[in-house]
């Protein structure tokens, strides 16, 4: 759980303005702007829901369905 957390984090850093220097997605480390960083995510999500078999179970109780959320792909 703690590693979900850590990606939310990351991701939401992308987002954040880290000081003035900070415009189009790159923080400028000098005047003139020619030093910067640039930070991209790029991620793919993945939804599924499944139709279980008649008398399926999770966690001792009978599930005709199932849904789960995954990460398949992150770049950073």
């Amino acid at each position: 759980m703690k590693k979900y957390f850590l990606l939310i984090k990351l991701m939401c850093l992308s987002f954040v303005d880290f000081s003035q220097g900070y415009k189009d997605g790159k923080l400028f480390l000098n005047e003139n702007g020619s030093h910067f960083l640039k930070m991209t995510v790029a991620n793919q999500i993945w939804l599924r829901y499944n139709d279980s078999n008649p008398g399926t179970t999770l966690y001792g109780f009978d599930k005709p369905s199932t849904t789960d959320i995954g990460i398949r792909r992150m770049r950073l």
